[in-house]
């Protein structure tokens, strides 16, 4: 989903939430784990996606933002990380 500047890569919905999920993935660990590469900024970004969503579609109901990280370090290993705090 793309509004303005803001991209969120999965809406899904999680009884009783609709879920904006950030998936993040990486070759290795030389860089840091996929999941540190979502800053502060990034979740600023998913925030102003979600409240555009909400305006679009009229979405009043609960929210919550997961990110899910996959490294290939040499399988793949996925993480699923729920309710990331936009704090």
């Amino acid at each position: 989903y793309r509004y303005r500047k803001a991209e969120i890569d999965i809406i899904a919905f999680d009884d009783p939430f609709l879920v904006f999920v950030e998936v993040k993935s990486r070759k290795s660990k030389s860089f840091g784990y996929p999941e540190q590469a979502v800053t502060a900024r990034k979740l600023e970004m998913i925030g102003m996606g979600i409240m555009g969503f909400q305006e679009v579609e009229d979405y009043k109901g609960p929210v919550r933002v997961d990110v899910v990280s996959i490294l290939f370090d040499p399988t793949p290993t996925i993480e699923h990380f729920k309710d990331v705090s936009m704090d």
